[in-house]
């Protein structure tokens, strides 16, 4: 199915839409990134099926290294194997605007949140029957998609028990406010939100 059809975005210039082809057993959940810029393409023309997500220097891959820095965890604990097992192996993962995205080459749209609300419209409900995401583990990535969901018309789609809402882990998000920014004061309300964030979703995904 191409719902990209008719849409203002669609360009036969590229190749789109892109994400990781879901874990054919054992789904588990669903992290959602912002968009794929056109840096990815190539990585994603070498998958090949079964060798996980993690090899991709990409955001499942980042978040993964981004709770092991902020929860002082170390590589081989049990709690990184947990979560390392989940994104690799037993999560989908998608993207909030589907088409490539680029700062500079003009083949390929700028990212906008309008232009990835377009995406998310005409994909997501697809997305989430296609593979009975509403009932997964759901993890949300920044605040273009905290924003999205948070709005009634897309409400639906989630079941709120079983989502966890963290901050995009680009190595540029590690400033002040809702960030991975480590050295805050143990009572700021930004850091103990992201930990009980992360401790919620170690409690879904025990085993």
């Amino acid at each position: 199915m191409d719902l990209c059809v008719g849409c203002e975005l669609d360009s036969q210039k590229y190749k789109h839409p892109l994400w990781i082809p879901a874990p054919s057993e054992n789904l588990k959940g669903c992290i959602i990134s912002r968009d794929p810029t056109s840096d990815f393409i190539d990585p994603l023309n070498g998958y090949k099926a079964g060798k996980g997500n993690l090899q991709f220097d990409a955001p499942p891959k980042w978040l993964c290294q981004r709770i092991q820095y902020f929860m002082g965890n170390d590589l081989s604990s049990t709690d990184m194997n947990k979560i390392h097992k989940f994104l690799d192996n037993q999560c989908y993962w998608t993207h909030f605007h589907k088409c490539p995205t680029s700062k500079k080459d003009k083949k390929y749209p700028r990212f906008s949140f309008p232009n990835g609300k377009t995406c998310a419209d005409r994909w997501f409900n697809h997305e989430f029957l296609k593979y009975n995401l509403k009932h997964k583990i759901i993890i949300l990535l920044g605040r273009d998609l905290q924003s999205y969901f948070k709005n009634m018309e897309s409400r639906h789609l989630l079941q709120d028990n079983t989502v966890i809402y963290l901050p995009h882990p680009s190595r540029a998000n590690c400033g002040n406010g809702w960030s991975w920014k480590k050295n805050k004061l143990p009572e700021d309300r930004n850091q103990k939100e992201i930990e009980n964030k992360i401790f919620r979703l170690l409690s879904f995904i025990e085993e």
